[in-house]
């Protein structure tokens, strides 16, 4: 019998909306033939208890790589402290997710939410998200959180479009997230 090895990776996330990517995720990477990467999502409910999830995520699978996959838009505001000591652990959107979300369209897609974005002060003052759910819709135009858009889908071309963007120097959005995952991809 011939046994695959897989890198699991579990991902502490703060709501719905991320777990539920993270698992189209890696559907998608199961799906592709060469890939041995998963991704595991866990939700932690928010950002003020990443410390205790972590050392009990920690406890449970001590042998698998963790990582706590966070919006820097509340710490950016001053509504939270960033966890220093997590640092190793710690991937930030900049700002939100639904910044990360329109990161894996087409150059020009992003630049419209970036010209939208630049007109509420995202880039000074991040928006909240219920300004966030307000202006979304104008990208994706079904948008509910704690579900993927319809607008998008995971395909290699996407995936293609997120590592370009995050590449490209005009676009303002960033995402740790987006190198961590490169980085897994190539190593494994």
């Amino acid at each position: 019998m011939r046994r695959f090895i897989y890198k699991s990776i579990i991902i502490l996330c703060e709501g719905k909306s991320e777990h539920a990517y993270i698992q189209k995720l890696s559907k998608f990477f199961h799906s592709q033939e060469n890939n041995k990467i998963i991704f595991v999502p866990k939700t932690i409910g928010g950002c003020t208890k990443v410390n205790d999830e972590l050392r009990k995520s920690k406890q449970r699978d001590p042998k698998i790589t963790h990582v706590i996959w966070l919006d820097a838009d509340v710490y950016k505001r001053g509504e939270r402290d960033l966890p220093k000591k997590l640092r190793d652990e710690l991937l930030l959107n900049k700002f939100s997710f639904e910044d990360f979300l329109v990161m894996h369209l087409d150059r020009d897609a992003v630049m419209k939410w970036q010209d939208i974005c630049k007109g509420l002060n995202h880039f000074t003052k991040p928006i909240t998200s219920k300004i966030c759910k307000k202006e979304i819709v104008k990208i994706f135009s079904e948008y509910k959180k704690g579900a993927q858009p319809d607008e998008l889908e995971l395909s290699e071309k996407s995936l293609e479009n997120l590592f370009s963007n995050q590449e490209d120097k005009s676009i303002l959005f960033y995402s740790d997230f987006i190198d961590f995952m490169r980085k897994q991809l190539e190593a494994f």
